[in-house]
């Protein structure tokens, strides 16, 4: 027998995990929109997130620069207590959390008189009043440290807290010389803490408006894709499967249709000339199995007293029960070509035996009754060597067992009952209607009538009762066959097997 390989085994036995080319196209766009939305979300917000920040940042540069330019005109004009009103004021503004002037000491301005007092003993004239002072407060940092260093401005973002930090160096400029002395030096940093949480606010917004576009969009994109995939790859692919499914069940007159001049329409191309090329030579070794077995068949009944004509009748005895008893197409196909074969053995039966005129002695039948198992064994070498198919399993059943009889008393196994294959049951009584029914040297051919009653007497004994039920239904059809395929006896036939 021979063994299968891997390339037998059809999809699904071996084991692996069959998936839908269809969901790997889907699940392959999914993730490409997937991806393809946190990339421009990413993106998209990144860019809003520092565009916001930037713009806060030149506000707090310009607010910054517009605080020193209202607190150095107050302060020209000795108003001290209005500077520190006007800063109160300002920290009341919603969003700014801190707004304070610190000395490079670190400590904040309009905490004490010391520089009134530096004012005024500068000035010659004009005398500065003390008014009143705040408590006082101290910044110090690497931050503030930094804008003491270099005299430049200082941007701190706190992600965590969302807040924005500036610190803004105050320089002694030309009108405020008058008072604080003619060198160019840094008189105190400006320091202004905002909250950030409008801009995380909006980019929350923004985040959820793109995002729900572009789920929107990528739906509908992943639709469209799909649609066009389906129709463009999925549909023909799964056209072509359905043919070569169709194919491999034996149905040759089916042709994928070509609809696209494509790489897919060339394998559909190649798919319907494969089918055809399959076509013919499926219809040839058809051709030359039926010769075959019809030869061999020949061959057999040649070294018989029987006509090539019983092959021929029993063939069709065999189909029409089979079909009464409602056997699928494919097995009735099997029993007809198989039926040929049931007497192959007698090639290995010797001449004196199979061509003696008279009775058989008890030795010649022990011998005779041996040509079921000769054509068994030959059938079943040439499986070994061609590899198991259903026709050579349905022929080696028939051949092995056509001599069985439903109460065991036949040969050469001694089956009984439904332990007889049913392709045996069918040409038992096949076999012993021909065998009645047709003419002989040493006797005149039974009527249909007559065959008819020995058949009946041999009901529920000889023959399996639902295949002689069928038999008597369908017994106007067995002696049409009969006349349509009448012999004539070729010599003395002494061997009445049945």
């Amino acid at each position: 027998m021979r063994k299968r390989s891997s390339q037998d085994i059809p999809a699904g036995e071996s084991g692996a995990v069959h998936v839908s080319i269809q969901v790997k196209i889907v699940a392959l766009i999914l993730v490409s929109l997937i991806l393809t939305t946190m990339a421009v979300l990413f993106f998209a917000v990144t860019t809003q997130k520092n565009s916001l920040l930037s713009a806060a940042d030149r506000t707090l540069n310009m607010n910054s620069e517009t605080l020193n330019q209202t607190i150095r005109a107050i302060m020209l004009n000795g108003e001290a207590g209005i500077a520190v009103r006007t800063m109160e004021n300002l920290e009341n503004v919603q969003g700014i959390e801190n707004l304070e002037i610190y000395r490079t000491s670190s400590v904040t301005a309009f905490t004490n008189y010391e520089t009134i007092d530096f004012v005024n003993s500068y000035q010659k004239k004009y005398q500065f009043e003390k008014t009143e002072r705040h408590p006082e407060k101290t910044l110090y940092n690497n931050y503030f440290q930094e804008v003491i260093d270099t005299n430049t401005p200082v941007k701190v973002e706190n992600k965590i807290m969302r807040t924005l930090e500036y610190y803004y160096p105050l320089i002694n400029t030309p009108e405020c010389r008058s008072c604080h002395g003619t060198e160019r030096f840094l008189r105190g940093i400006a320091y202004t803490k905002i909250s950030t949480n409008f801009v995380y606010d909006q980019i929350d917004r923004v985040r959820l408006i793109l995002s729900v576009i572009l789920i929107l969009a990528g739906i509908v994109t992943g639709l469209i894709i799909i649609l066009f995939m389906r129709r463009i790859i999925i549909q023909p692919l799964l056209q072509i499967g359905s043919v070569l499914q169709g194919v491999g069940r034996g149905r040759m007159d089916i042709q994928v249709p070509v609809t696209t001049r494509d790489e897919l329409g060339m394998i559909a191309g190649f798919t319907n000339n494969m089918i055809t090329s399959l076509k013919h030579r499926t219809e040839e070794v058809q051709i030359t199995q039926d010769v075959t077995i019809m030869s061999l068949a020949s061959l057999a009944e040649t070294r018989d007293n029987e006509t090539g004509e019983h092959i021929i009748r029993t063939q069709h005895y065999v189909k029409i029960l089979a079909e009464h008893l409602s056997l699928d197409e494919e097995m009735i196909n099997l029993l007809f070509k198989s039926a040929p074969l049931h007497d192959i053995g007698k090639v290995g039966i010797p001449d004196s035996i199979l061509l003696k005129p008279g009775p058989l002695d008890e030795d010649e039948w022990v011998v005779m009754k041996t040509h079921t198992i000769l054509g068994y064994e030959s059938l079943r070498i040439s499986g070994e060597k061609l590899g198991t198919s259903s026709f050579l399993r349905i022929a080696r059943e028939i051949t092995l067992s056509h001599h069985e009889k439903w109460d065991g008393s036949g040969y050469s196994q001694g089956l009984a009952g439904r332990d007889i294959p049913l392709s045996g049951r069918l040409m038992a009584l096949a076999d012993v209607y021909d065998a009645l029914i047709s003419e002989r040297v040493y006797k005149k051919a039974f009527t249909h009538e007559k065959t008819t009653e020995i058949i009946n007497s041999s009901r529920g004994t000889h023959f399996d009762p639902d295949v002689a039920d069928a038999f008597f239904t369908r017994q106007m059809d067995f002696r049409d066959v009969a006349e349509q395929y009448r012999s004539e006896p070729r010599h003395v036939d002494g061997l009445e097997e049945n």
